[in-house]
């Protein structure tokens, strides 16, 4: 007899279960809005693909249309950016990289990145403002703190230089 109730409290268990679960996944708003995820991240993909090939062209229109699809996904623009960068076009990049941290504020890369092409544009504060959030969000990561203290070495402020390098030994001891 409790054999039958707890086969049959499973039973009813699980198909509460499946209507609880199951139905919203099968809901048609939320099935476009899983296609069309998988259409970016194919675009994404492929983008990356013909890139590898040298069609860095062809990776960029698949990039653009895979943005015009899903504006917020952070990697399209992120690998928009370094096509921009193999293209010479440094404003474009830098515009997409600004894209990249307004979507993923934790963007580490992103940031280190745009202090550098910004430092190469002679916007030297903006530079540096970005390099220090970078570091405040990946503060035992080295890249951000070498750019910025070659960015203080190469505009003659070695006092700068050498309190980032003090803070910098002072995080990776901990």
């Amino acid at each position: 007899m409790t054999f039958f109730r707890n086969i049959i409290i499973s039973l009813i268990i699980f198909a509460i279960t499946l209507i609880l679960i199951y139905k919203p996944l099968t809901d048609n708003e939320i099935k476009q809005n899983f296609s069309y995820l998988s259409t970016t991240d194919r675009l994404l993909k492929e983008s990356l693909t013909l890139r590898n090939i040298g069609l860095i062209e062809d990776a960029k229109e698949k990039l653009e249309e895979a943005i015009s699809r899903q504006p917020q996904y952070a990697l399209s623009h992120y690998f928009l950016a370094e096509i921009y960068l193999e293209q010479g076009l440094i404003d474009k990049a830098i515009k997409e990289y600004y894209e990249v941290i307004k979507i993923d504020p934790e963007a580490y890369k992103s940031r280190v990145l745009l202090g550098e092409l910004l430092y190469i544009k002679e916007k030297r504060e903006n530079s540096i403002e970005i390099l220090k959030e970078a570091i405040q969000i990946n503060p035992k990561n080295k890249e951000a703190y070498e750019l910025l203290y070659s960015i203080y070495l190469d505009t003659g402020e070695e006092k700068e230089a050498e309190k980032l390098r003090e803070n910098f030994n002072e995080k990776i001891k901990d």
